[in-house]
């Protein structure tokens, strides 16, 4: 998300916890619940920032939770930090659910800045011209369940899945791609690596179809091994004479 400059040039990003840690005031569990999360420090530039706007309104209707009071100045609360650029805060669940939405928005955008910048960054870029020798590596069918393709290039039905996702540290290179049906790619989602989502989806196949699944990752595996060789042979400068 869009940097924040503060009077120390800090960025802050926030990171929700898990469901687990809503926590209800114990004064009265009449009250509304609390959602409780933390906002960190990131560099300058970080694709995780969020945006000024969101981030003024983010701390407008938030409490410290160490101290109690309005996080609208971080600057008040240095000495209240978890450690060093973490600050712990808390909404009322009313106006969690007020800026869901807006928070959704503003995780897509900085999840489709992550990938330009992992796009403009792979060193060997996934392209047009590689899809069709992996469409014949996958025999057609999708990467994790093994159906049928519905079309031979990418659609709106047939995706290109980052195998380790772009958010986790996943890049754009061709090694870490693989075609998959619009239905796995949507259950796997953009946070789960394919390894995971390999086990997970094995629970649901019958033997004819695990046993399909693995011929295809394994022919995956051999185009991908044979094309690093035939490129490490393409780079390597000449021997002399």
């Amino acid at each position: 998300m869009a940097e924040l400059t503060t009077p120390a040039r800090e960025v802050l990003v926030i990171v929700r916890v898990p469901v687990s840690a809503y926590a209800m005031d114990p004064k009265s569990m009449g009250t509304r619940g609390m959602l409780h999360f933390q906002l960190l420090t990131v560099a300058p530039g970080d694709p995780s920032a969020l945006s000024i706007a969101v981030l003024d309104d983010l701390l407008r209707v938030s409490t410290c939770r160490s101290c109690g009071r309005a996080a609208l100045s971080l600057e008040a609360h240095a000495h209240c930090q978890l450690e060093p650029g973490i600050h712990a805060l808390q909404m009322p669940w009313s106006d969690h659910m007020a800026m869901s939405r807006r928070m959704w928005k503003e995780n897509v955008r900085i999840r489709q800045k992550k990938r330009a910048i992992a796009e403009r960054s792979a060193e060997d870029p996934f392209t047009a011209r590689h899809v069709a020798p992996l469409m014949q590596a996958q025999n057609a069918c999708c990467y994790y369940c093994g159906d049928p393709l519905a079309t031979h290039g990418v659609s709106d039905q047939v995706h290109r899945d980052h195998m380790t996702p772009l958010v986790k540290g996943g890049t754009h290179d061709v090694d870490n791609i693989v075609l998959a049906c619009r239905a796995c790619n949507l259950d796997k989602n953009g946070f789960e690596t394919a390894a995971v989502f390999c086990r997970r989806i094995a629970r649901r196949l019958n033997a004819e179809q695990l046993e399909r699944v693995r011929a295809i990752r394994a022919s995956v595996r051999r185009w991908k091994a044979t094309r690093a060789k035939e490129k490490g042979r393409t780079s390597r400068p000449p021997s002399g004479h």
